[in-house]
């Protein structure tokens, strides 16, 4: 649902770099850990659409952290 409130928000925003993303959650639960951007280390990424089979591909150390495929 969206928050009819934020178009009238302002934001005191001073970044070289801002991703903005707005999406309709797939999968898994509507909680923090699951909202993008992702960080990784010295890496930020944002996905659209749904990974099949997430758990079988070879991440080298590399594991989800939320309940999603990213």
């Amino acid at each position: 649902m969206l928050n009819q409130n934020i178009a009238q928000k302002e934001f005191n925003l001073r970044s070289k770099i801002i991703i903005g993303h707005v999406q309709l959650a797939s999968c898994g639960k509507k909680i923090h850990r699951n909202t993008h951007p992702f960080v990784r280390e010295k890496w930020s990424f944002a996905h659209n659409g749904t990974v099949i089979d997430i758990k079988n591909f070879p991440l080298n150390n590399f594991y989800t952290e939320g309940d999603t495929d990213s």
